[in-house]
């Protein structure tokens, strides 16, 4: 069984919630697995959205 589970209202809601998980301690961080962003920065991860249509992510 496959759970859902809706983190924040939106894409950036989401993407603070998985930047907190990234920093905790090492025994309960979340491993990243894939990124296709130039950093894990939220200033840069905007930009990079900017580029993206807006249907895209609806």
């Amino acid at each position: 069984m496959i759970a859902i589970q809706k983190i924040g209202k939106n894409f950036m809601g989401a993407l603070s919630y998985n930047l907190k998980k990234l920093q905790l301690p090492e025994l309960q961080r979340a491993k990243l697995l894939y990124s296709s962003f130039a950093a894990l920065d939220k200033s840069v991860i905007r930009s990079e959205m900017e580029f993206a249509p807006a249907w895209y992510w609806a």
